[in-house]
């Protein structure tokens, strides 16, 4: 039994490592709207905090982009209890854990000035994303920066021109929005 409690642990302090082949699938089928697929997808152990909390946001989004608003709501609730269990040290590739997760909800919530400065970090290091783009502008014409929206959009615009898509939010996962 002692040696099965090794492991345990052995496992554990290879989380980090594990999370960067779970928490990317997550991502590119919240992306691309494959909401079946991740509301077929199976928990994680307990030790995996991250991963399960973020496997709560990507089925609340999948539960909100299937109009079921009951379950998005349950979803969203343990996404925030979950999301607590984080610990603040933890980090996803070069990324702190807390951060990743911070991107959720801000323009859901109505904090466009907080979503705008989450787009704009994401800029920083992507300077060329056409969903960052896209989101940026949102964010400053709901703040009512008319000027500074008009220019981002013009700069998405210029990018997105040769896309295959059209969008209407800065994530397939919000039809619409």
């Amino acid at each position: 039994m002692r040696r099965l409690g090794l492991a345990c642990n052995e496992l554990a302090v290879l989380a980090p490592l594990i999370l960067a082949e779970i928490f990317p699938p997550y991502e590119v089928l919240v992306r691309f709207g494959r909401w079946d697929e991740i509301l077929a997808e199976p928990d994680h152990p307990e030790f995996m905090v991250f991963t399960r909390a973020f496997r709560h946001a990507a089925r609340g989004i999948a539960y909100a982009a299937k109009g079921d608003v009951k379950s998005e709501r349950t979803e969203h609730m343990a996404y925030l209890e979950a999301s607590k269990l984080v610990p603040a040290e933890g980090t996803f590739g070069n990324n702190p854990c807390q951060a990743v997760l911070a991107i959720v909800t801000p323009m859901q919530a109505g904090r466009f000035a907080e979503g705008e400065q989450v787009y704009r970090d994401d800029l920083a290091r992507l300077p060329e994303n056409g969903w960052s783009l896209f989101g940026l502008a949102r964010s400053l014409e709901l703040q009512h920066k008319s000027d500074e929206a008009a220019a981002v959009e013009a700069r998405f615009q210029k990018i997105w021109s040769g896309a295959d898509v059209q969008i209407t939010s800065s994530c397939l996962c919000q039809p619409g929005s």
